[in-house]
């Protein structure tokens, strides 16, 4: 390929020549720094959340119980609810009582009298324990916890929950008991909020650990209303916890975090950038190019604190030869990719250039995906600097 682009190139050079009798030289020295730039409206936000959106239906939320995923329409950071149905079932409560308490409550008027309501004889639901995963994306992002996530806890179902008490226990910490009528009205795949529905928060931990939930309901023995047995005869009762997950991460380890990009999802493993299929095989553009700079800029930052590492260890590869190269590009509102003249000469002595990407946060560092989330520009400048003798010699850079 390199030798038909500079046969093409001497042809017309030649003819030129020829055509103004003028004396043809015995070299040809291409040298400056073009740039182009290039307006876009790409939609990044889109992409990311097809991304974002099969990670999701993959993940091993799926093992909880009623499982459903439901994307909010409204939010300015791309944000989702995980829901987990933990309880919802119609039963006759009354055959849950004892036989003794039966034969009394059977001769009695319609209502339970009080001294009759204890926490041995009114549990609804026994203990039952559910474990949730822990929340880190950590196939992809390894280091990071949810700034903004919350948890809710929802009670709703026949009038027997007006007298209801739920008592939760997260992890090892202490119980908490939960009274009142909180109905979700989270149905559908998606959701027009801007925050979860009025519910009971919880304290749910998002750093990545599994969480383990024990919960039970009961009518509390300290009632002052009366309740009637029809309540008991009729009862349902569904319990959920809908998680807000914003995608709005912080690095919490102390060396920071990072999410990489194994070369294989961009090309071949092995495969050099250049196509060279050896360190002697011809590089054009290498030899062309002395420096360049790439530079894609956002209408936003999504990151804080974060720079993009570009590494090529050539020793990994068979037959692999030359340094290592490691560039170093801190991001703003831009990606910045910038290859001076001493990484540009590595690259050329290296084989193959078949580099690994990452993107490195310093603790406290963040990242968020905006719904509104464009590439404005697009900008490449090069210096070039290629000598090519007539004689068939290619000149030093």
């Amino acid at each position: 390929m390199k030798k038909c682009i500079i046969f093409a190139a001497l042809l017309i050079i030649l003819f030129s020549f020829s055509s103004c009798n003028l004396e043809i030289p015995s070299a040809i020295e291409i040298k400056g720094s073009p740039e182009l730039r290039l307006s876009a409206n790409l939609n990044m936000g889109e992409l990311l959340q097809e991304t974002v959106d099969e990670l999701l239906a993959s993940a091993d939320y799926e093992g909880m119980p009623g499982f459903s995923l439901i994307s909010c329409t409204s939010t300015d950071i791309v944000t989702y609810i995980i829901k987990a149905e933990l309880f919802n079932e119609s039963f006759d409560a009354y055959d849950l009582l004892p036989d003794n308490i039966k034969l009394v409550l059977d001769s009695l008027p319609e209502f339970i009298p009080s001294e009759l309501i204890s926490l041995d004889t009114m549990v609804l639901i026994p203990e039952i324990s559910i474990d949730i995963p822990g929340m880190d994306f950590s196939s992809i992002l390894d280091g990071f916890s949810f700034t903004n996530a919350k948890a809710m806890l929802y009670i709703t179902g026949s009038p027997i929950i007006d007298f209801l008490t739920v008592k939760l226990k997260i992890d090892d910490r202490s119980p908490h008991e939960y009274k009142g009528r909180f109905p979700s009205d989270l149905t559908g795949p998606t959701y027009g909020g801007t925050q979860l529905p009025q519910g009971i928060e919880i304290p749910l931990s998002f750093d990545g650990s599994e969480t383990k939930i024990c919960f039970s309901a009961y009518i509390d023995p300290n009632i002052n209303d009366k309740i009637q047995k029809d309540l008991l005869q009729n009862a349902n009762i569904q319990i959920e916890i809908a998680i807000w997950l914003p995608l709005e991460l912080v690095a919490v380890k102390p060396l920071g975090a990072k999410f990489s990009f194994k070369t294989g999802d961009f090309f071949e493993a092995d495969q050099d950038l250049f196509g060279r299929e050896s360190i002697s095989s011809p590089n054009l553009v290498g030899e062309l190019i002395e420096s360049l700079k790439l530079e894609i800029k956002f209408n936003k930052s999504p990151f804080s604190n974060a720079s993009l590492i570009v590494e090529n260890y050539p020793e990994n590869h068979a037959g692999g030869s030359g340094d290592a190269i490691l560039i170093i590009c801190p991001l703003t509102t831009s990606f910045n990719f910038e290859v001076n003249e001493s990484d540009m000469k590595k690259i050329n002595e290296s084989w193959p250039f078949s580099p690994e990407f990452s993107i490195e946060f310093k603790k406290g560092g963040s990242i968020y995906l905006p719904r509104d989330f464009k590439v404005t520009e697009f900008s490449f400048k090069a210096r070039l600097n290629y000598r090519y003798e007539f004689g068939g010699t290619t000149g030093e850079n």
